[in-house]
């Protein structure tokens, strides 16, 4: 167990944390062949020798897993003997070159994000003492792939959260934007969050905005400029949006909501270059969520970048470099994933062919979205991890994301609407043992 010790004094907290194992362990591949998730594979049999139930306690092989930018190497937080731990590894070459972080005891990774090629960033979450309680604070630490060096960032920061990534570049630089609280006391200037701009393979820092006032959430467009601010206020549930045209100049109200009244800003994700205006998530006449372009100073729609009729949008995926829209995640359970992008469109339809019986879904991409990583599964198996590189056509696997289960087929479950007694239409998922049919079912 690694210790946690907290000391703070009037305005701040200040937090230390216990100390990182760096090891070299090696990542284990299965080299037992798995079974494929196709539509030609063998029938499955009744006969099914069960597995332990700890098989199903089995952390997976990688959660949170994300691509280089140049598609090279892997980051995420992998199951390595029983435990999570914080790696990196390159996918061609010599795999022993990796680097294993140990997770300290009471604190989560909320993230793993790439830094250009040779960094990674980590969204820590730890539950430590704070006067006479327990609160859960935020930091960030950067990790070298090449040294294993470890950086922490902001952590002389004295406030709760300090891990709010606004901005990475995309141009292989180092310095990244982070918003970050000086104090836990709801009374002192710095209590609400200031911004920095911070490099990862030193930790220096410059501060880029200065807190104010009931500015609780601050928002970075694709070149690294803060454009807008999110406020609130207690006594009023009163939200308001401030914004700026360009990356200096004042900021002004543009937008408010009152939460109490379930009314909301209408938030850009995207600031189109060369104007006012930019993209958000908009309710629109058909009552749907939809991505629309807007004038942003004003909220007046200009034209519906995305719809569709039966399903909400309710998020986006942009571009590493934010400058387009790739995808948009939609309230559709089947199909939730939507590529808007037509390359991305293409890849995912080859994929799919590759496996039709499969849920296919694209984990994480490259920079130029040549390489990704995808995860194939279906309903009665976890799936498996490979590596795409649409340019060759090469679709290698990685790993089983169980390696216990492997690419063993379990009870398959789909599913289900049924009426309960009072005639109420309910909705569930059957779950059926393997060789029996959904026959003489008690509903």
């Amino acid at each position: 167990m690694l210790g946690l010790g907290c000391k703070h004094k009037r305005g701040m907290v200040q937090v230390s944390w216990g100390a990182y194992i760096l090891a070299a362990t090696a990542l284990f591949f299965s080299p037992a062949p798995l079974a494929a998730a196709d539509s030609k594979s063998p029938p499955a049999t009744p006969s099914f020798t069960p597995l332990p139930t700890s098989a199903f306690a089995e952390l997976p092989f990688v959660q949170g897993v994300d691509l280089s930018p140049d598609g090279t190497h892997i980051a995420g937080l992998f199951g390595v003997a029983g435990e999570q731990r914080i790696m990196t590894m390159p996918l061609v070459g010599d795999r022993s070159k990796q680097v294993v972080i140990a997770v300290p005891d009471q604190t989560q990774v909320g993230w793993i994000r790439w830094v250009g090629n040779d960094n990674i960033i980590v969204g820590l979450t730890a539950l430590m003492p704070v006067e006479a309680d327990r609160w859960y604070i935020s930091r960030v630490i950067a990790i070298n792939r090449n040294t294993g060096k470890i950086t922490r960032l902001l952590w002389d920061s004295g406030g709760q959260n300090a891990s709010d990534v606004l901005w990475i570049p995309s141009d292989g630089g180092t310095e990244i934007l982070v918003a970050a609280q000086n104090s836990i006391y709801g009374d002192h200037p710095d209590f609400w969050p200031a911004v920095y701009r911070v490099d990862v393979t030193n930790a220096r820092k410059r501060i880029v905005e200065r807190p104010r006032a009931n500015i609780v959430d601050w928002g970075a467009d694709h070149l690294g400029q803060v454009r807008f601010g999110i406020g609130y206020r207690d006594a009023s549930t009163q939200s308001t949006l401030l914004f700026r045209s360009h990356g200096e100049g004042a900021l002004r109200v543009i937008d408010s909501a009152k939460l109490g009244a379930e009314e909301e800003l209408t938030v850009p994700f995207h600031f189109v270059p060369g104007s006012n205006n930019g993209f958000a998530i908009k309710e629109t006449e058909s009552g749907r969520s939809a991505v629309v372009e807007i004038d942003i100073p004003t909220g007046k729609a200009i034209r519906t970048v995305y719809a569709a009729d039966d399903v909400d949008v309710e998020a986006v995926m942009l571009a590493s470099n934010g400058a387009k829209i790739l995808g948009v995640r939609t309230s559709d359970r089947e199909t939730p994933l939507r590529w808007i992008d037509p390359a991305m469109a293409a890849h995912q339809k080859t994929l799919e062919e590759a496996s039709p019986q499969s849920k296919v879904r694209i984990e994480s991409l490259s920079a130029d979205q040549s390489k990704m990583l995808v995860r194939f599964s279906t309903p009665d198996n976890p799936g498996l991890l490979f590596y795409f590189d649409a340019a060759t056509g090469d679709l290698v696997r990685l790993a089983a994301m169980n390696d216990t289960i492997g690419g063993k087929r379990l009870s398959r479950g789909r599913m289900i609407r049924y009426k309960a007694r009072d005639g109420l239409e309910i909705e569930g998922v059957l779950t059926m043992p393997r060789g029996r049919r959904d026959k003489n079912l008690p509903f």
